[in-house]
């Protein structure tokens, strides 16, 4: 099986989510031992193409990193426009866990992500109208488009 594992928060200092992500993957990659194919994945900038490796040191995963100007930007309209499909980037794949920076398009396969930050959804008046509009596009599209969630 080849599992995409979205790692694009970690091209940033790594806090509650990027430790997460990073455990999780860690724990996957020990779980799936050789039997399947885990492959980190990121469409980001400059900068992130350096720090990824350096937050998944010690942690034998296959990784493809996209280097993109105003990543940022690029997954934002990525996730919205809806296309291109997420294997004419990576080839086919069996699952894709994305994060909460970007829930990129699909053609096949298991979908799953993980929900880091419920404030926005629970107390909308703690957080900023981008801060909900974000969330709230992410919410919507992973209670649209996941398997798991």
């Amino acid at each position: 099986m080849r599992i995409i594992f979205d790692v694009s928060p970690l091209s940033h200092p790594r806090t509650g989510v990027g430790n997460y992500i990073r455990g999780s993957l860690a724990g996957l990659v020990e779980v799936a031992g050789s039997r399947h194919e885990i492959v980190a994945f990121a469409p980001t900038s400059p900068a992130g193409k350096r720090a990824i490796p350096l937050a998944l040191a010690g942690i034998p995963v296959e990784q493809k990193l996209t280097v993109l100007p105003f990543a940022h930007p690029w997954r934002m309209a990525w996730s919205r426009v809806g296309r291109p499909a997420l294997e004419r980037v990576l080839g086919r794949f069996d699952v894709l866990h994305f994060s909460d920076w970007m829930f990129p398009p699909q053609r096949d396969g298991v979908r799953a992500t993980t929900i880091h930050d419920l404030v926005p959804l629970r107390f909308p008046q703690w957080t900023t109208p981008r801060t909900r509009s974000m969330h709230g596009a992410k919410y919507r599209n992973a209670a649209r488009t996941c398997d798991v969630i």
